[in-house]
């Protein structure tokens, strides 16, 4: 009978204990932890327009909430009478004041609060141009130039000798693209903290068209060299039978049709004038000189009757 009761009585206290134990864990919950598949904390990076951020209380998982901040920076909570100011604040600066806000507002005594930055919107990078994949990224710590091209894919081949950033307030930089991919400027692999624009120029396409070996598009790297003589050199050089005279078909800004530009050409080969400098998408004509080739070519047939003359002559006598 003994035996019983005691068998009783530690099966009573055991069942006893489970449930003080499990009226414990419903009274004192455990601390959150981060969902890594809403997303795990992203790198501290100070706050600002459009960001998304969730916020956590510690014992009050009612209060969780995933929001972003608003255009002009600030954090609305739901359990919040004042917008709390967060533009450029670190997250941790953030929760605290948002644990601040909530004593002030005896919505908790002494709060513990977690923000996680779910996503930046406020530190754009704009890489645009000769990209294989033009976009908008987000700056992360740490982010260079290459790093930013490289998440636009790359360089075309079209990729101009420079690569232009500039950020409002700051000046206008300008970084050679060899220097820059080879590595021999480490200097020029310029940190990034969004708000940057980052464009590649593509290098100035001409079209050279007439009596030269190549005709047609011509691409030239420096803007500096793109003359009318480099521009016949890249294709090829000049046929035989050039004319004294080249001609330039230009746009000009807010004009439907081409200007034509004479250009004198024997007199730049003779050092006479100076050797014009060309604009993107300019279409360069060598025309061939008509009486050169007719010359040349009464000279051809003369030669040719005067060797049958000859010839006959001498079968003759």
């Amino acid at each position: 009978m003994r035996q019983a009761f005691q068998q009783y009585f530690c099966i009573g206290l055991a069942a006893l204990l489970v449930g003080v134990g499990a009226v414990a864990q419903q009274t004192v919950p455990a601390p959150p932890t981060p969902n890594p598949a809403v997303g795990a904390n992203l790198p501290a990076l100070p706050l600002g327009a459009n960001d998304l951020v969730r916020v956590q209380v510690y014992g009050a998982p009612q209060l969780e909430t995933t929001l972003r901040l608003s255009a002009d920076g600030k954090l609305k909570l739901p359990f919040l009478t004042e917008a709390i100011p967060a533009q450029g604040l670190l997250p941790e600066q953030l929760q605290a004041l948002v644990a601040q806000s909530m004593r002030h507002e005896s919505v908790m005594v002494d709060p513990v609060v977690q923000v996680i930055v779910q996503e930046y919107r406020s530190h754009p990078v704009a890489v645009m141009g000769a990209v294989q994949h033009p976009l908008v990224l987000q700056a992360y710590p740490g982010m260079k130039l290459l790093d930013a091209l490289a998440g636009a894919g790359g360089l075309t081949a079209d990729a101009g000798p420079e690569v232009v950033v500039s950020r409002d307030g700051n000046p206008t930089l300008q970084v050679n693209v060899h220097e820059l991919m080879q590595g021999l400027t480490p200097a020029s692999n310029l940190p990034l903290q969004g708000g940057e624009q980052v464009r590649v120029p593509e290098m100035m396409t001409i079209y050279v068209v007439g009596n030269v070996m190549k005709p047609g598009l011509v691409r030239i790297d420096e803007p500096g060299d793109a003359t009318v003589l480099t521009a016949i050199a890249v294709a090829g050089g000049m046929k035989d039978f050039t004319g004294k005279q080249a001609f330039i078909y230009r746009v000009e800004p807010n004009a439907s049709i081409r200007k034509e530009i004479t250009v004198p050409l024997a007199e730049i080969l003779d050092r006479k004038a100076a050797d014009p400098l060309l604009q993107p998408n300019d279409v360069v004509l060598v025309p061939d000189s008509t009486r050169k080739r007719f010359g040349s070519r009464a000279l051809e047939i003369m030669g040719t009757a005067g060797a049958t003359a000859i010839g006959a002559y001498a079968v003759y006598h």
